[in-house]
């Protein structure tokens, strides 16, 4: 937590989760690589990481928390693991130049509110369009979300 200097993170495959606040407010962080083993990233784990770029979430990863990457300013892109089954309240708040999220999964995770901006587009594959439109938690963001 806070740490200035830290840049990258290149996660060990031993690690499960990603805990609360475990990286809050290191605004140096630029990229990180969360590997397979990790089934979970907790509540507001990345936020205030306002140099953050690249984030990089293998296979695995079922849930995404609260905040988890709230207030990274610089997060242009994220694309979300077909593996993930929930992401949390403002899991993406105040992320200012978010302009596109890809979500990999054909079934429509649980969501509540992703607190994006109004001009993130959201892309999904081809064949799930119609099914995240129609969903109840998705409806919200019918309009932006796209075919890949």
């Amino acid at each position: 937590e806070h740490c200035s200097s830290l840049q990258s993170i290149h996660i060990p495959n031993s690690v499960l989760g990603i805990g609360w606040n475990a990286f809050t407010g290191c605004t140096s962080l630029k990229s990180i690589h969360i590997p397979n083993s990790v089934l979970e990233i907790v509540w507001d784990a990345f936020s205030g990481c306002t140099s953050l770029k690249s984030v990089n979430m293998s296979y695995g990863i079922k849930y995404i928390g609260e905040g988890a990457f709230a207030f990274c300013h610089n997060l242009t892109s994220i694309t979300i693991p077909n593996s993930v089954l929930e992401i949390d309240e403002d899991a993406f708040c105040s992320c200012t130049n978010l302009t596109t999220i890809r979500i990999l999964a054909t079934t429509p995770p649980t969501i509540t509110d992703l607190g994006i901006d109004e001009n993130t587009v959201i892309y999904v594959p081809k064949k799930s369009v119609e099914l995240y439109k129609n969903n109840k938690d998705w409806q919200i963001y019918k309009e932006r979300i796209k075919p890949m």
